[in-house]
């Protein structure tokens, strides 16, 4: 894409939240927020897709953003399905869900069970203890591990899958999908229920605007897998290694800092993505980026 392309359209920043703009259970330094807020200055849109829920962003975000004079951003939670407009710092909910993108009474019910099961018996010693974050917004269930280094957690997710064919009902298996987000998170959504619904709804609200967007679980499995493949949409992956081709996902590595090194030029430098993205990462060859779900 030309420089001058970008030039004439509205540049968006999109960023995941944990492990990218924010190590995870940390709060948004100072010295970052201003980062950002020179981004703004410069005439860029900000944005946030996040598994967390509002209350957790609003702590550990945006407080600090509002700060430095960051006054009007959008986050979205619970995996995109659900966009808050955030001004001088308080959130206003700007778009809700459909029934499509929720899990009903009777099937919260039945995750409930398979889910305490696979806690109880399945989540064996080898995989550490897990936790349950509870249901988010009746859309996203959300398990922790409290040790991350104790299992790969893509046999975790098969593990969970196999049991969850097994004990929920096929109309109900079909509608679910899990994902890995972050080193000590699984999360369980409806199949609809993506960090791709944020992106396609951002591209739609500013006029198809350019997008560059920095996540760190690219890779099978990895909640910001679903971004792959949106047009005009340009990624950069900050997560621990390589996990997708090269020419689909620059991955730069390194988590928040690198994230920041690459907010700072583009707000301090005047350079564009064109300019510093053209070879600027490091290829590797990979399996293809996926989410593990019935059909699979």
């Amino acid at each position: 894409m030309a420089n001058k392309e970008w030039l004439d359209k509205t540049m968006i920043l999109a960023t995941d939240v944990d492990g990218t703009l924010i190590e995870r259970g940390h709060v948004l330094t100072s010295e970052n927020a201003h980062a950002i807020a020179a981004l703004v200055r410069k005439g860029w849109v900000f944005a946030a897709i996040t598994g967390q829920n509002v209350f957790d962003i609003e702590k550990r975000l945006t407080t600090s953003l509002s700060e430095v004079g960051v006054n009007s951003f959008t986050v979205y939670t619970c995996e995109g399905a659900r966009r808050w407009m955030f001004r001088a710092g308080h959130p206003a909910l700007d778009q809700r869900y459909e029934r499509g993108q929720l899990f009903q009474k009777q099937d919260r019910r039945e995750l409930d069970r398979a889910l305490f099961e696979f806690v109880r018996g399945t989540g064996k010693a080898e995989y550490g203890r897990f936790e349950f974050a509870g249901w988010w917004e009746e859309a996203i269930f959300v398990l922790k591990l409290r040790d991350p280094a104790a299992a790969d957690r893509r046999e975790i997710t098969a593990e969970l899958y196999m049991l969850l064919s097994q004990r929920l009902r096929p109309d109900l298996m079909d509608m679910v999908e899990i994902r890995i987000a972050g080193r000590t998170t699984v999360i369980l959504t409806r199949r609809s229920v993506n960090k791709a619904m944020a992106l396609q709804d951002l591209r739609n609200r500013w006029h198809w605007a350019e997008i560059l967007y920095i996540g760190d679980e690219f890779g099978p499995f990895g909640n910001d897998a679903p971004t792959i493949g949106i047009p005009g949409v340009q990624l950069v992956s900050v997560g621990e290694v390589p996990t997708t081709r090269g020419d689909r996902v620059t991955w730069m590595g390194g988590g928040p800092p690198a994230t920041f090194r690459l907010i700072r030029k583009f707000a301090y430098s005047g350079l564009l993505p064109t300019h510093h993205l053209k070879g600027g990462g490091s290829e590797h060859e990979g399996g293809e980026a996926e989410s593990y779900r019935s059909g699979s």
